[in-house]
This record gives structure tokens, sequence and C-alpha cells, in this order.
């Protein structure tokens, strides 16, 4: 499972360029630059326009008293979209859809919800009984100590602890 990222780091390249020379051989390398540009420009303005419409939605969910993680949610996911628009090739492209179309980014939003739920259920539940915690300590002061009143890390001349 860890090496999953590295896979797709490294497989991806090379199967986007593979795609990008088929789909060149089939509609010319001319249209293929055409769409790869038209992409990375729909990719730029969709981060502009999330950042800006999520920041004022988050306000405005502030302002009434709510929270906006949803509305955060949505805007980090339009990111999301954003960006792998502007990676190029067809199939980020393929993949930034889900994220970038509303009717499909609120299927997709509730499902990340339920996943993330069920997640912090999950670690929650699995954490020990905080009253069977055992926290190692020191103690510095007791009350029936005779120099309970002072700070017991600042040896004063008082103290039986202090050093000449």
């Amino acid at each position: 499972m860890k090496h999953i990222p590295i896979l797709l780091f490294v497989i991806l390249p090379f199967v986007e360029i593979w795609l990008l020379i088929w789909v060149g051989q089939v509609i010319g390398g001319w249209l293929v630059l055409l769409t790869m540009l038209a992409s990375v420009l729909l990719g730029v303005q969709m981060i502009r326009h999330a950042g800006t419409s999520t920041l004022m939605a988050a306000r405005h969910h502030l302002n009434q008293g709510k929270m906006p993680g949803e509305t955060l949610l949505d805007g980090a996911m339009r990111l999301m979209g954003g960006i792998l628009l502007i990676f190029p090739g067809y199939l980020t492209d393929l993949v930034s859809l889900p994220l970038a179309l509303p009717f499909t980014r609120a299927p997709l939003r509730r499902w990340i919800l339920t996943q993330l739920k069920s997640r912090v259920h999950h670690s929650a539940s699995a954490s020990p009984d905080p009253a069977s915690v055992i926290i190692e300590g020191e103690l510095l002061s007791h009350p029936n100590h005779p120099h309970a009143s002072q700070d017991p890390r600042d040896p004063s001349p008082s103290s039986p602890d202090a050093r000449p």
C-alpha cells in the first residue's frame, strides 16, 4: 500500500506519454497541443475561481455561525481538479472531471465525508480508556513537606538543597 504513490509517479508519466502519442496519431499533433493548452488554461481558471469562491462561501457560513467544513472540502476538491487539469495528459484530465463537475463532486464529497467519519470513529474506538493511561512523572512538592510553600525547582538559602 505504501508503494502505490511511488508506482503512480513512475508509471503515470509513461501512460500519459503513450496516450498523448496514441491520440496524436488519431487526431493529429496540433490538436493534441491545442487540447493540452486548453486544459492548462481551464485548470488555472478553475484554481482561481475555487480559491475566491471558497473563501467567500466559508466567510458566509462563519458569519451565520455555521462550520464551513463541506464548503472547504468542496473547495479543496475543486483545487485538486484544477491542479490535475494543469498536468499534461488525458488520464489526469479524466481523473479531474469528477472533482471539477458539480454534479459528480457532490456524491464524491459525501463519500469522502463518510470515509473520514468512519476513520475518526475507528481511531477513537481503538484508543485506550483515558482512565487507564499511565503518565510517568516526578512529584516536585508535597503538601506535608516542610518546604511545600516554596518552588521546589529553586534552591534558595532556606532550602536544605541549597549550594554555597
